[in-house]
C-alpha cells in the first residue's frame, strides 16, 4: 500500500489500511521453470495466432514480468530482437527473438 501511494495510485493523505500488520511468516520456495512437456502441451493447446499463445511466447521467449510483457508494443521489436524496458529496474535489454516468439509475432 505504501508503493501504491508512492505510485500515485492514493492520495498521500489516504491512510494505508495495512499499516502495522505483520508479515505473514512463511517458507520461501523457489520458482521452477515449467518443464518440457507443459510447454509442449500449452503450444499444442493454442495456435499461434491466438492472444493466449502470443502472450505465451512473450513471456518466454523474454523472461520479463507480466506487467512488462502487457506494456511492450510493436516498435519494440527491431529486426531479431525485442527491447525490453523493465518497469520494476529501468533496466533497458536487447533480447534475440526466439523461434518460437518470431513466429507468433
Amino acid at each position: 500500500m505504501e508503493h501504491a501511494k508512492d505510485m500515485g495510485l492514493l492520495t498521500k493523505a489516504e491512510e494505508n489500511p495495512a499499516k502495522g500488520i505483520k508479515a505473514l511468516k512463511y517458507e520461501k520456495k523457489e520458482r521452477e521453470p515449467w518443464p518440457d512437456t507443459m510447454v509442449a502441451a500449452f503450444r499444442k493447446a493454442y495456435a499461434y495466432g491466438s492472444r493466449e499463445r502470443t502472450l505465451f511466447e512473450l513471456c518466454l521467449g523474454t523472461g520479463q514480468r507480466i506487467g512488462d510483457v502487457l506494456r511492450m508494443q510493436w516498435g519494440y521489436v527491431r529486426g531479431d530482437t525485442i527491447l525490453v524496458i523493465q518497469g520494476k529496474t529501468g533496466a533497458r535489454l536487447e533480447i534475440p527473438l526466439t523461434r518460437h516468439l518470431s513466429a507468433a509475432l
